[in-house]
């Protein structure tokens, strides 16, 4: 990690970057990177080293990093664990002091994944750490059967649009 961090802040100081933002997650196991980041480990353990992990990058950054809740995608997502997703970044972002970005998408396909369709996708939205809120992170996604499809596209769902204003306040 020692050299991750350093690389980072080397692209912090060239571009004078004021803020990091990254999905929170898992972007390798056991050193080997993954093509595309897993959910944490919805589970005690998981929650410990997600806070053990955020706090000591936190510290080590020479800039904030800003914790992206993470994408939950049928298909490309394994979820281990049953705490639930939204209270889980909760106490990633109270416990570690780190600001936090919402992911309309992500957040959409977390509840998708749960089997939450309609009005159902906006439940839960006062587990989010709203308060810690830095930055909301608007992207293309669509859905394909039962899939959600988080493209990064450009092209808005509607869902979106109603989660964002509801987020907004």
């Amino acid at each position: 990690r020692s050299e991750i961090i350093a690389f980072t802040d080397e692209i912090i100081a060239r571009y004078d970057f004021k803020w990091v933002n990254e999905d929170l997650g898992l972007w390798s196991i056991h050193g080997r990177s993954l093509p595309y980041p897993l959910p944490p480990y919805l589970t005690d353990e998981g929650l410990s080293a997600a806070i053990r992990n955020c706090t000591e990058v936190q510290e080590a950054l020479d800039a904030p990093l800003l914790v992206e809740f993470p994408g939950f995608s049928a298909g490309t997502s394994i979820v281990i664990g049953s705490l639930h997703g939204y209270d889980f970044f909760r106490e990633v972002v109270e416990q570690s002091g780190s600001p936090a970005t919402l992911d309309i998408g992500h957040l959409l396909s977390y509840q998708w994944l749960r089997g939450l369709r309609g009005e159902d996708l906006y439940s839960d939205l006062d587990k989010l750490p709203t308060s810690s809120c830095f930055e909301i992170h608007l992207s293309g996604c669509e859905t394909s059967g039962e899939q959600f499809l988080d493209y990064h596209h450009g092209i808005l769902m509607d869902e979106q649009l109603v989660l964002l204003e509801r987020l907004l306040p």
